[in-house]
């Protein structure tokens, strides 16, 4: 690869980490296009060779860290195990993924609660838990957990570990290896059959 073709995808990939990083911190609506050009050191008119809007370079993002949290999961997932196993490994992958992923985890929840998000079609949104439905799903028709539905599941055991998250990064909690243990305990119990 010469120089030259080199160059547009270290120009794209400098305008999507520049906006993970503004928006993390400062949220959508307090990071405008210039400023996102000025942190990615690329003139406001670049960023719309790579992309028609705003709204696209997010979504683009969005769709980057869904697809790396899916990867958490199915790595984390070692399906020789016993499922509680199996339950307390994707628990815990996430949360440390999102733990030494801060400004992804920040712009995941930013996203999840913006206008934003709701000019993706829903199957796009929603898909973000389609691996850890799945993954729950296994758990249900195992007889492993309880049989509800496993999208109401999912979000119980992501909401839990966002908790978790944001405590952590927030520094109101300090949560160590005991704490972690008594709430994926906590979470499981009320979810096993």
């Amino acid at each position: 690869m010469n120089s030259k073709a080199g160059r547009p995808a270290d120009k794209r990939t400098a305008i999507l980490e520049a906006t993970l990083d503004l928006i993390s911190r400062n949220g959508f609506h307090a990071t405008p296009m210039s400023m996102v050009a000025k942190h990615a050191n690329v003139a406001a008119g670049t960023i719309y060779h790579y992309f028609d809007s705003k709204e696209q370079l997010i979504d683009e993002l969005f769709l980057m860290y869904r697809e790396k949290v899916a990867r958490v999961i199915i790595d984390s997932d070692d399906a020789a195990k016993p499922y509680r196993d199996r339950f307390r490994a994707v628990f815990l992958g996430l949360y440390h993924y999102f733990v030494n992923n801060p400004d992804q985890f920040l712009f995941i929840e930013h996203y999840a609660n913006s206008p934003i998000m709701n000019k993706m079609p829903k199957e796009e949104i929603f898909s973000f838990y389609q691996p850890l439905w799945e993954f729950l799903r296994k758990g249900i028709h195992t007889g492993q957990m309880k049989d509800i539905s496993s999208k109401l599941m999912a979000w119980l055991v992501y909401g839990n570990i966002t908790s978790l998250v944001k405590m952590k990064l927030s520094g109101d909690l300090s949560v160590d290896p005991m704490l972690l243990n008594t709430a994926v305990n906590t979470v499981w119990d009320g979810l096993k059959r």
